[in-house]
């Protein structure tokens, strides 16, 4: 908004952008600064992944229950853990774009 003839007065930012900069700015820290937990959360995920395919084998058959719990684990495990490496590169390459201009 444009004022002619007067100082334009600071408007203070609503509540909810408030909200989502912080809630933003905590999601880049979690990504960038702890980049152990979705490396942790992947390495798990492919360990549930593995020992759930292991479980499917015949020989195995009274743990198939479980074999597929544990397939189930072990993917979200490894969906989650791949999400964190893409928000952190994404991250990384808005921070050097922003650094090069």
């Amino acid at each position: 908004m444009v004022h002619f003839g007067k100082k334009a007065r600071h408007q203070p930012r609503p509540r909810t952008v408030q909200h989502v900069e912080v809630l933003q700015t905590m999601l880049q820290r979690l990504v960038r600064d702890y980049s152990w937990i979705h490396l942790g959360v992947g390495l798990f995920g492919n360990f549930c992944f593995v020992v759930g395919s292991v479980l499917f084998f015949k020989t195995f058959d009274s743990f198939y229950t479980l074999g597929v719990w544990l397939f189930l684990v072990g993917s979200t495990g490894m969906f989650l853990g791949s999400l964190g490496e893409l928000a952190k590169s994404l991250y990384e390459r808005r921070e050097k774009g922003a650094v090069a201009r």
